[in-house]
């Protein structure tokens, strides 16, 4: 997305929503299916405009965080709904850049690095 038409969070904004989302992620029962970008800005209780584009800045500093501290990837809890359940390109893209992934953002590579990062989470 483009930062012109969606720009950044200020600081304390972004800290409060990723906290926010942290939270609503970790609280999440096994059982219960991924939610998508649009459920998890639905669940935050974000009113528009850019919901998800804010919740997508949040799980990007999230992914920052958990990759300085050595933590499984807890973004890896929010899917799109158009990519068969797993993360948009983007939380690839990310993880790639971070050093946790080998880049793909489709195919069984990334399907193996999100079904990894979700079972590190359920330990």
């Amino acid at each position: 997305m483009s930062e012109s038409l969606h720009p950044p969070l200020p600081p304390a904004e972004l800290a409060t929503l990723t906290l926010a989302l942290r939270e609503l992620l970790a609280a999440l029962p096994s059982e219960q299916p991924l939610p998508t970008y649009h459920e998890a800005a639905r669940a935050l209780g974000l009113k528009p405009p850019h919901t998800v584009y804010r919740v997508i800045q949040a799980l990007e500093q999230t992914m920052r965080e958990d990759a300085a501290a050595g933590r499984p990837l807890i973004a890896a809890r929010v899917v799109s709904r158009v990519r068969d359940r797993l993360p948009a390109p983007g939380f690839f893209d990310l993880a790639t850049r971070l050093g946790l992934h080998d880049g793909a953002e489709s195919g069984p590579a990334a399907r193996a690095f999100h079904r990894a990062q979700l079972q590190a989470l359920s330990r």
